[in-house]
């Protein structure tokens, strides 16, 4: 008790109050709130510039032009070889018939130009497009690659199986029309095939450098775009379109040769079935000893010439300066080796007296008679032509007009 009472004493001299609540430590100092910082959201990258772009963008236009190069003069082979035939047809004659490719039924393989020359307009389009690095140029080049290659492929193989089958006449020369089918395999081997594949494993191989952004082109690339195009496609479409005009003609060259031909020249309206009009050629030798007068050609369709029986060339001969023919003028006309009983008389419906001499030798068939106004007809062909000379011949001559 005396230990509680004298602890008690000494609190109240230090001031001690018991229902006091003791002082509280002082707080050390804090830093004022600093501001929240904004999250930054991530920013897409902005579309590389053109001088960022892959040089391999670049090299892959290079390719693509080179491309639509070859495909350019793979088109322009194409449409030579067209025109040579053409031409090649006609070179006999002085009035040649135009057209003859569409007047043979073989309209497609200059039809299939018109596809063939977008072929270089659309890579010359995606060499400038492709420029852009952009994945819808990467598929419009892919895909232009791919469609262009089949089609050029699908016509060589078609035109040469066309022309393989025939010979083309150039003058007095046969040229085997197979080496078109060579021709072509190696165009298409050597221009199309090795390029087309380089290209095609570098499109799929470097597809991931395709992610630029697409952008139009610009007025100048459109200009030249379009001045291309029209350079490629004008003069062969000119062309074609011509010679297409000149087919459509029934007696090619017969006015021309009118012109310069002192009697009346008499053509036929009906023609033998698979012949068609060649041309007209002035002078030359005649028949019976003539030095004025004119030969029309008939030849067979192309697709005819080499099937069995053989379709020789049919001839008529016209000129003027006799007023009677006789059985003994053609026998005199073709040698004392041909027999008198090969003549035989013909109905023929133009000639003067009704009827025409069918003539029949080793080498040749002919039926010869004057009209009206002693225009002097002979109608040749080859021996090769039977069974059927008889009727193809008369088939011209009751035509005639």
């Amino acid at each position: 008790m005396a230990l509680a009472k004298l602890i008690k004493k000494e609190r109240a001299r230090e001031g001690y109050n018991p229902m006091e609540a003791p002082a509280a430590k002082p707080e050390a100092p804090t830093q004022p709130p600093q501001p929240e910082q904004p999250v930054q959201e991530q920013q897409p990258m902005p579309p590389a510039s053109p001088q960022a772009k892959s040089g391999f963008i670049k090299a892959i236009a290079a390719f693509v032009a080179l491309f639509a190069f070859l495909n350019l003069f793979y088109y322009e082979t194409v449409s030579l070889v067209l025109f040579v035939m053409n031409k090649a047809l006609t070179i006999p004659y002085d009035y040649p018939a135009q057209g003859m490719i569409f007047r043979e039924g073989y309209a497609l393989p200059y039809l299939a130009l018109f596809p063939l020359a977008l072929s270089p307009i659309i890579l010359i389009y995606c060499t400038m497009k492709i420029l852009d690095g952009s994945r819808k140029s990467w598929l419009l080049t892919l895909g232009s690659l791919i469609g262009t290659y089949i089609y050029n492929s699908l016509i060589v193989f078609w035109m040469a199986n066309i022309f393989s089958k025939q010979l083309i006449l150039i003058g007095e020369q046969d040229l085997p029309s197979q080496s078109l089918s060579s021709i072509g395999g190696m165009i298409n081997s050597l221009i199309c095939s090795i390029p087309f594949l380089i290209l095609l494993a570098l499109l799929i191989i470097k597809r991931k450098e395709f992610v630029f952004e697409a952008k139009p082109l610009s007025l100048g690339k459109r200009m030249l775009f379009s001045l291309a195009a029209l350079l490629i496609v004008l003069p062969n479409f000119s062309y074609t379109g011509y010679l297409y005009y000149r087919s459509l003609e029934k007696m090619p060259g017969l006015e021309s040769a009118q012109s310069v031909t002192p009697f009346h020249i008499y053509a036929p309206t009906q023609l033998p079935d698979d012949y068609l009009w060649r041309g007209v050629t002035i002078g030359g030798e005649l028949s019976f000893g003539q030095t004025t007068g004119i030969k029309i050609h008939f030849g067979c369709k192309l697709e005819k010439k080499f099937q069995e029986p053989i379709f020789p060339p049919i001839i008529l001969q016209e000129s003027a300066g006799l007023n009677e023919l006789t059985e003994k003028m053609i026998l005199e006309n073709l040698g004392e080796d041909v027999e008198a009983q090969k003549i035989q008389k013909q109905p023929v419906s133009t000639a003067k007296n009704g009827y025409g001499f069918w003539l029949e030798t080793s080498l040749i068939r002919s039926l010869t008679f004057l009209t009206s106004d002693n225009v002097l007809i002979d109608i040749i062909t080859l021996s090769k032509l039977d069974p059927y000379s008889l009727d193809y011949l008369l088939t011209i001559a009751n035509s005639l007009q």
